[in-house]
């Protein structure tokens, strides 16, 4: 018999649960403004615990923020992120002035992007947030960039 052991991330979950909650199963339209509609919210991990996202105080999700501030002074042009969620380096980035479109399977995850957008003293408009799946989606820009900051990139996985 074998045992798999998959590390818990800050929200309570594995790789793989997240993987196998995200993967498919949420798919996005665009309703033609810009903002997406969910065919399906019971699969999304998010749906009920975003709110929780941004209470992870640990280094790791703050000290890679310079690095992307740093590239995308580097690379000059527009930005996409993927899996944005909250807006964790999104928002900072849009505040340097770059231009950001920020990708996410969740509606909620992107509810708490705008609210903290909203509090900020000036809402930079060079900031751009919609739903989609980042595995099947389609934009009307190019990209001189596009990120995947943190644990992001484990939605993909497929085994």
């Amino acid at each position: 018999m074998t045992v798999i052991m998959y590390p818990k991330g800050a929200d309570g979950m594995t790789a793989k649960e997240t993987n196998d909650l995200h993967l498919g199963k949420n798919q996005k339209k665009d309703d033609g403004n810009g903002h997406g509609k969910s065919d399906r919210h019971e699969g999304n991990l998010y749906t009920k615990t975003a709110y929780l996202y941004d209470a992870d105080s640990r280094d790791l999700v703050k000290d890679d923020i310079p690095f992307y501030l740093e590239y995308a002074r580097q690379t000059r042009g527009k930005i996409l992120e993927l899996a944005c969620g909250t807006g964790r380096v999104t928002i900072p980035l849009a505040q340097q002035g770059h231009w950001i479109m920020g990708l996410d399977l969740s509606d909620t995850m992107l509810e708490i992007a705008r609210e903290k957008t909203a509090l900020l003293p000036s809402t930079p408009d060079t900031l751009h947030m919609t739903t989609g799946d980042m595995t099947t989606f389609e934009l009307d820009h190019r990209f001189a960039l596009v990120i995947i900051p943190v644990r992001g990139f484990q939605a993909l996985l497929d085994k």
